[in-house]
């Protein structure tokens, strides 16, 4: 009989499918706990960018750091006076540009009764900070102490009590007149050859004193703290010729505000605009390096420290120079080592200084960006190119930044310190540094730092650190004492002395 009539009269069952064993299969998966999950939890997305300049962040992270202080929490140490209610035993009057004078301050002393009880001699007017003006002063009081006055030797500073009368006057000591007396030339005119040591104390020596009004109180002590965090947390660094400001005292009033430091030599940018005889003329190669060394080492411990200053530029950099009754030659040991680390153990070196826009990266959450939404005209050449709006292309978002901002701004500082001029609006090189130069280091160092790749990011610290040592070691093969008396000239050019 056909197969086909058969399954006719018996027709087949329909197959069963293996339902049973699926069912033990799915009995056999355990389920996972919550706490046991396989799969890899949702990468937790970036912090937002953040702008450190506007006026609610500056507020906020000034008040953080008053709370800190209040708390004993702060880092570093200098003397905080606080003087209110009275108010600043001075007033200080702005004069307006007019024809080719151009804008300044100045400062009057108030001498009241409801005013605080520290005086200051009032020198020059020495500039404007992101905080307020600065003046030259002398802090009365020996508030401000003078750790370099104990050797009363030729030259030192003093006051000293003429014919031993209850006043005191400023003088300078001339000789030792015995193993307890001084000579004193005193300011007025008049000298005195045998002055007792008890009625000689060494004068408190000048300070470059900011003010700010009382509604940027907080910002100038958060400035003061943020810069003795900078040195309390960077890593030490021997014989640096690249170093931070270090501030001696803060004084508040009702009206008011200080901030005093140590008072410095001329400027980075005095030093390249005046430094030479000729205009436009370009420093030797030996002080080339070495400021361009103390640029590199100032702003790398910035960043060392977790800090951003954001504000790079040469009116930033003071230079730091030997007393002015230090010989000048070479000691006979000093021929022989290395002339970094010599000039740095003479005294010579760059500052940072102005720490008012500057961020503190540790108060931020890990892997916070910084971005902002406004052109500072005051750094138009020093911003990062991809931070600022160029509304002469097509536009594009404003990249974050953290350490670009910084790099890129010391970038173009070694540009000017190379070329005498800024690089272009985009950030690409332009002139040549001097023929007699080593114009392939130079030019490698300021393309390293004139990095406008978004993606690429800034040169990490130990590329930087190479970069620095690097430096050092063509300043090590140039011989000490004409980089000592190179630096003295241009220094000296440079002050208009």
């Amino acid at each position: 009989m056909p197969l086909d009539s058969l399954q006719t009269l018996f027709p087949m069952p329909p197959p069963r499918h293996n339902r049973k064993r699926k069912r033990r299969r799915q009995k056999r998966a355990v389920p996972c706990s919550p706490g046991l999950e396989t799969t890899a939890p949702a990468p937790e997305p970036p912090p937002p960018p953040v702008d450190p300049f506007t006026k609610e962040y500056r507020r906020e992270a000034a008040r953080a750091y008053a709370r800190e202080a209040g708390e004993g929490a702060g880092e570093g140490a200098f003397a905080a006076h606080d003087e209110r209610p009275r108010r600043a035993p001075f007033v200080v009057v702005k004069k307006r540009a007019c024809g080719t004078a151009r804008e300044r301050c100045i400062m009057k002393p108030r001498d009241e009764a409801d005013c605080g009880p520290t005086r200051f001699a009032v020198g020059a007017y020495l500039g404007h900070g992101a905080s307020g003006a600065v003046f030259a002063a002398t802090v009365a009081n020996g508030v401000v102490a003078n750790d370099a006055g104990e050797a009363l030797g030729p030259g030192a500073r003093v006051e000293a009590r003429y014919q031993r009368g209850d006043e005191w006057y400023p003088g300078t000591v001339q000789a030792a007149s015995g193993p307890a007396g001084v000579a004193v030339a005193y300011d007025d005119g008049d000298f005195e050859d045998a002055v007792a040591r008890a009625d000689v104390r060494p004068l408190a020596p000048e300070v470059a004193l900011k003010v700010a009004r009382r509604a940027e109180a907080d910002e100038l002590e958060a400035e003061a703290g943020l810069a003795a965090a900078v040195r309390a947390r960077a890593p030490p660094r021997p014989a640096a010729l690249g170093t931070i400001v270090e501030p001696l005292a803060t004084w508040r009033w009702c009206d008011a505000a200080a901030l005093a430091a140590a008072r410095l030599g001329p400027t980075l940018s005095d030093v390249l605009r005046r430094g030479g005889e000729r205009a436009g003329e370009r420093p030797p190669e030996p002080v080339a390096l070495f400021l361009a060394a103390g640029v590199m080492e100032a702003v790398l411990s910035c960043h060392e420290a977790g800090v951003l200053h954001c504000d790079v530029k040469p009116d930033n950099f003071l230079l730091r120079a030997p007393a002015a009754g230090a010989a000048g030659a070479a000691a006979a040991g000093d021929r022989d080592a290395p002339a970094a680390a010599t000039a740095a153990r003479r005294g010579h070196g760059l500052v940072l200084t102005d720490f008012g826009r500057g961020v503190d990266r540790r108060r931020h959450r890990a892997g916070t960006q910084f971005s902002t939404a406004l052109d500072h005209a005051h750094l138009a050449a020093f911003e990062w190119p991809p931070a600022r709006a160029d509304r002469r292309r097509a536009p594009r978002p404003r990249a974050p930044w953290v350490h670009e901002i910084d790099t890129y701004a010391m970038g173009v500082c070694l540009h000017l310190i190379a070329t005498g001029g800024l690089p272009t609006r985009d950030g690409r090189r332009q002139g040549t540094p001097p023929r007699a130069w080593d114009r392939d280091f130079w030019t490698s160092l300021i393309d390293a730092h004139l990095h406008t790749d978004p993606d690429a990011g800034a040169p990490s610290f130990a590329r930087r650190r190479e970069f620095v040592a690097a430096t050092r070691a063509a300043l090590d093969a140039r011989r000490f004492e004409d980089l000592d008396a190179d630096l003295r000239r241009w220094c000296r050019r440079a002050a208009g002395k």
